[in-house]
C-alpha cells in the first residue's frame, strides 16, 4: 500500500498553490488550470505519503476510486471569496465519505489574506477547517501537522 492524502475542491480555490507549498514551500503567482492530478510527497512517523491534487472534474472520481483503499486523508479546499466553492463544500464531503470511509477530513479555507471567512455553518461532517493562504504560506504547516495527527491517530500503517 502506498498512503495517499488527496487534495480536492472546486476550480480555482488554490489545490496546485497549496501542494506546491506544502511541497516546495514556493508560490507562483500565475493560475495554471490543472488537466488531471499533481503529485508529491512527504512522511508521517517515517512513512512516505503520496499527496495527489485531484482535478475537479467528474471523470476524475474514477480515479481516485482507483486507489480509494490506499487513501488515509483528504484536504478539501474553498476559496474564501468564492461563494460558489463555499457551496461545494458539503458536496465534496458527502463524496468522500462515499468513496472511502473513516478517514480525516480537513476544510481548508484559502486565500484568507484577501479575506478571513467563517465557514462554521459548512464545517459541519469535517474533523477540523482551517484558514490558509497560499501565497503567503499562512497555516499551511498547522493544517499538515493537523493532517498528520489525524492520520496517526486513525492508524493508517
Amino acid at each position: 500500500m502506498r498512503p495517499k492524502i488527496v487534495i480536492i475542491g472546486d476550480i480555482a480555490t488554490g489545490k496546485t498553490s497549496i501542494l506546491r507549498r506544502f511541497h516546495n514551500n514556493e508560490f507562483i503567482e500565475r493560475y495554471v488550470h490543472t488537466e488531471s492530478m499533481h503529485g508529491g510527497c512527504s512522511f508521517i512517523d517515517n512513512v512516505r505519503i503520496n499527496l495527489i491534487e485531484i482535478a475537479n472534474y467528474t471523470r476524475f472520481f474514477d480515479i481516485l476510486n482507483s486507489f480509494a483503499h490506499e487513501i488515509v486523508g483528504a484536504f478539501v479546499i474553498i476559496d474564501s471569496v468564492d461563494d460558489y466553492s463555499k457551496d461545494g463544500a458539503q458536496g465534496w464531503r458527502s463524496d468522500l465519505n462515499s468513496i472511502c470511509a473513516n478517514i480525516p477530513i480537513i476544510l481548508l479555507v484559502n486565500k484568507c489574506d484577501i479575506v478571513e471567512s467563517s465557514p462554521e455553518m459548512i464545517y459541519e461532517g469535517y474533523d477540523a477547517w482551517l484558514q490558509v493562504s497560499a501565497k503567503t504560506g499562512e497555516g499551511i504547516t498547522d493544517a499538515w501537522n493537523m493532517m498528520s495527527t489525524l492520520v496517526k491517530e486513525r492508524d493508517f500503517k
